[in-house]
């Protein structure tokens, strides 16, 4: 997993609200409660209910696509740091719907990112991908210093959401940090999806029924931890950030 930082500014340790998008998801869920246990004024934002267990001190059920919502809820709250985890995640879903997946990816962050600029936010987190960013790579390893190639729909959304979120702190009093996690496993991740091979292979395995494996058995791939997925967004929430916006004109 790999984190990008920039933005003007010095880092400092968080000490104002903070607003997770995505706060019903699997990885959103996991950082609203770890948040929460550090003492952070947690906020959550999902079109979905909230989870019976969040620990958000208060939860707004809005679609990100609501832009006239969002901005009420970021004027309301005034988060020092936002965590964009919202997404139309679904791969699959992508390549059938190519426009709502550019509606929720692009154009619903970049409202979301200016909406966060005029509240006062310091910091915007923004949860990209590693699995749909690089295609088919020529190594077994990469970074991201390796070219950006997806093939998928929700991989373009996610790096034109990359680029234009670059764009937009060089205008705007905003940092900006992004994670690009791949692979994530870990407890509460829905084994019905199209993705957590862990999770579907474990419950399979639980319930004694056979898992499946593609291939000859011989492709490698990374799997990250939520809870490191989640410590590395927080981190990357006061690191220093690597551009000024004043000095790039």
């Amino acid at each position: 997993m790999s984190v990008q930082t920039a933005g003007g500014g010095e880092p400092a340790a968080q000490q104002g609200p903070a607003l997770v998008t995505g706060a019903s998801g699997f990885i959103g869920s996991h950082l609203v409660r770890a948040l929460s246990e550090r003492g952070i004024e947690t906020l959550g934002l999902d079109c979905r209910p909230a989870p019976a267990n969040s620990e958000a001190s208060e939860f707004f059920e809005v679609d990100l696509r609501e832009t006239a919502a969002v901005d009420r809820v970021l004027a309301q709250t005034k988060p020092e740091t936002v965590y964009h985890l919202a997404a139309q995640s679904s791969v699959v879903v992508s390549q059938r719907e190519p426009l709502e997946t550019v509606a929720t990816n692009v154009t619903a962050t970049a409202a979301l990112a200016e909406a966060a600029a005029t509240a006062g936010t310091r910091r915007f987190v923004f949860f990209s991908t590693g699995g749909a960013m690089y295609g088919d790579p020529a190594t077994e390893l990469v970074s991201e210093l390796d070219p950006a190639t997806p093939h998928s729909i929700y991989g373009a959304t996610k790096l034109a959401g990359e680029q234009l979120l670059n764009a937009l702190v060089r205008i705007r009093d905003l940092e900006l940090s992004i994670l690009r996690p791949g692979n994530v496993y870990g407890p509460g991740q829905d084994a019905a999806g199209e993705s957590g091979v862990v999770a579907i292979f474990a419950q399979r395995m639980l319930c004694g029924e056979p898992v499946t494996i593609y291939g000859n058995g011989s492709h490698i791939r990374d799997y990250v931890f939520v809870e490191d997925v989640v410590e590395a967004a927080m981190r990357a929430a006061s690191c220093p950030p690597a551009l000024s916006h004043a000095s790039t004109g």
